[in-house]
């Protein structure tokens, strides 16, 4: 499987065409950003018919004051002053993590679909597992031992999960990570590993070692969600919905 794929899908007009590219490139990508016509692509509605026959929806929403899942197929990511300490709704630069972290059996493939970009900033930000890997592998080779024996738990909303950070099968590295669900743990040892990997990751981020994608309306972006970390610069914004990302879960 390739890191990354790019389809420029203005020119098709049936949201089923549309569905059946990029559930095929998803296949063969960890990372696919497509543009779609903005008239039509900004909409969840187009996403709903695309992808209705291509793929099995997966619910993703969390109710923003409790966490716990509301069953919803979409979750708003949009910029709410009423919520500044909640990276959903905050202008802040949120860390690089994987979204099902502290789930049991979380979407494989989570999707951003852009409704309205911020007025600047906001780029989305990816580095893909592999070469993670690599520069751990090259900068860090005693933290990778680490990570990928040590057993820690992520907890957020009464839901809790227990595993390594990171797993090496034969066909890639596998991802959990968010660092925001893990500072509780009852070792010291276990938490200055969630520390110390929270800083590299910063630091992958100081040096532009993840990708940047910036998202217009009618962009979206699929990307295999234990295989590439995700994360967001900062924007400017000013009043509700100034960025607003539409986001959903797959399995194909």
């Amino acid at each position: 499987m390739e890191a990354f794929c790019r389809l420029d899908l203005r020119k098709l007009d049936s949201p089923p065409d549309v569905g059946a590219r990029i559930t095929a490139a998803c296949r063969t990508a960890r990372l696919v950003v497509a543009r779609t016509h903005p008239a039509v692509g900004r909409h969840r509605e187009f996403w709903d018919e695309a992808l209705a026959e291509q793929c099995e929806r997966v619910p993703v929403d969390e109710d923003v004051k409790t966490g716990l899942a509301t069953g919803n197929l979409w979750s708003d990511v949009e910029f709410n002053p009423e919520f500044p300490q909640r990276f959903r709704h905050s202008s802040s630069a949120q860390p690089l993590h994987t979204d099902g972290a502290y789930l049991y059996d979380p979407p494989p493939i989570v999707f951003m679909v852009c409704h309205r970009a911020a007025p600047r900033g906001g780029a989305t930000l990816f580095l893909d597992g592999q070469r993670l890997l690599s520069v751990l592998a090259t900068e860090r080779p005693e933290l990778l031992t680490m990570l990928t024996g040590a057993i820690v738990r992520f907890n957020k909303a009464g839901v809790h999960v227990e595993s390594t950070i990171i797993a090496t099968p034969p066909d890639g590295p596998f991802l959990r990570w968010n660092y925001y669900t893990m500072r509780n743990q009852v070792s010291p040892d276990l938490l200055a590993i969630v520390e110390n990997f929270h800083c590299f990751l910063q630091d992958t981020v100081d040096r532009s070692l993840p990708l940047a994608v910036r998202l217009n309306e009618g962009d979206a972006v699929f990307f295999h969600d234990a295989r590439v970390l995700h994360g967001r610069d900062s924007f400017t914004a000013g009043i509700t919905g100034d960025r607003c990302l539409w986001k959903g879960g797959l399995r194909i």
